[in-house]
């Protein structure tokens, strides 16, 4: 992927998170996604394991003493950095995600 795909796929992914942990609202949520998607097809990324792709997570820049930081939504124009976020609703959100977008 190009860098602004990876980041539309993650974005896409880190929506989802907030959504499903009530942190914002689903209308919010709906708009999100929306907009990255206005920009154009993303690329495929069926074929992408999320189990992988989860545990990738633990060398990503934003991962620090063992703790993934995850930059997510609260509304449109306000993110906020969470931390303890379970792995399973992660995995769940990038299954969705992908699945979603095939």
């Amino acid at each position: 992927f190009l860098h602004g795909e990876a980041v539309a796929w993650g974005m896409l992914a880190a929506t989802r998170i907030a959504d499903a942990t009530g942190m914002l609202d689903p209308a919010d949520a709906d708009a999100i996604r929306d907009a990255i998607l206005r920009y154009g097809p993303l690329p495929a990324a069926h074929d992408l394991d999320p189990g992988a792709l989860l545990a990738r997570l633990s060398g990503d820049k934003k991962t620090i003493h063992g703790q993934v930081h995850f930059v997510l939504p609260a509304r449109i124009g306000d993110a906020k950095v969470v931390t303890g976020i379970d792995p399973k609703l992660v995995r769940r959100a990038i299954e969705n995600t992908l699945r979603e977008q095939a």
